[in-house]
């Protein structure tokens, strides 16, 4: 048998196999491969040094989505409530974004009644004044953790510069071994009306990042939830950009956007040990940003929250249907 006879049963035999994975797979989850949003597909070619993307195997938005997103169409069979199921299984089997800026990357709830809007101007709730009136607990809290060093911290990818995150809720599950260090913070998150903590696109953490910081521009996985940070301590040389929009937190107050729009994070203040090259974008734009003799870290809390126009039987419905 010569070499080309021998490569083309191989391949036969491999597409085989592969057809037959497919089929299986279609079988088990209820719909088409390929029907796996449009950004998914992307994210899984990926080169593996993207930063946009982390390297936790875990993570909803970058490595889990197929997995999630299978769950989730076993799970609707279960759903009583028709016209919800059915929006949610749009929300998975869709494949053209409306709009370029807006791509949430796992799941997109197309709903009539959901408005989209990029940050979030005078957002003052029930879920704000409460954490607003806690500052001084949650800020000792923090304070005490990065410190000690104690719990778990995460070192997330950066185009450059250190951002590190301390998970209280991570993707819809309490972190005890975090969460029994700042009690008086999970207190008080557990306690807002609109916290996103019973599925997996709800998180609660601290966010720290460095002077020289850049976070890539990227989109959140989803279109049901807000992201509403706390400002613990901060500065304006640190700046966040969502669909072109430029703003900057104020210490003590939230701020609070849509993350399944493209945004970023830059920190123009000098780093105690700058490396040899800064990112371009930080080069480009730090002139423009009023710098103080020393440039300090941004700590904020993250906490997300349900989009106000998600009605509190459709919150049941996707707690069930994207359960941790």
């Amino acid at each position: 048998m010569d070499g080309l006879t021998l490569i083309s049963e191989y391949s036969f035999y491999i597409g085989l196999i592969i057809f037959a994975l497919l089929f299986f797979l279609n079988k088990k989850c209820g719909f088409e491969v390929m029907t796996v949003p449009t950004r998914a597909l992307s994210q899984s070619k990926r080169d593996d040094d993207d930063l946009n993307f982390c390297s936790d195997p875990n993570c909803v938005r970058c490595n889990k989505y197929s997995e999630v997103l299978c769950k989730a169409q076993h799970c609707l069979k279960d759903v009583s409530e028709k016209q919800i199921a059915s929006d949610i299984k749009n929300g998975i089997s869709r494949g053209k974004y409306d709009n370029e800026a807006q791509q949430p990357s796992t799941f997109h709830y197309k709903c009539q009644e959901l408005i989209s809007t990029p940050i979030w101007e005078n957002f003052h709730g029930a879920d704000t004044e409460l954490l607003e009136s806690a500052l001084d607990d949650i800020k000792t809290e923090c304070e005490r953790v990065i410190a000690s060093g104690d719990g778990h911290w995460k070192r997330n990818s950066t185009s450059s510069g250190e951002w590190d995150t301390f998970h209280l809720i991570n993707q819809g599950t309490v972190i005890m071994e975090n969460a029994t260090l700042c009690p008086n913070t999970l207190k008080v998150v557990q306690n807002l009306p609109s916290v996103m903590d019973r599925n997996v696109f709800g998180n609660v953490f601290f966010s720290m990042i460095k002077p020289g910081t850049v976070i890539a521009e990227h989109f959140g996985p989803t279109n049901i939830r807000l992201r509403c940070h706390l400002g613990l301590s901060v500065n304006k040389e640190c700046l966040l950009t969502v669909d072109d929009q430029t703003t900057s937190w104020s210490e003590g107050r939230c701020l609070v956007f849509d993350d399944s729009f493209l945004h970023s994070v830059a920190h123009f203040g000098i780093p105690d040990r700058p490396a040899p090259e800064l990112c371009s974008s930080l080069l480009e734009n730090r002139h423009s940003v009023s710098r103080t003799e020393k440039s300090s870290d941004r700590v904020v809390l993250i906490v997300d929250l349900w989009h106000p126009d998600i009605t509190p039987k459709e919150r049941s419905v996707i707690d069930f249907v994207f359960k941790p």
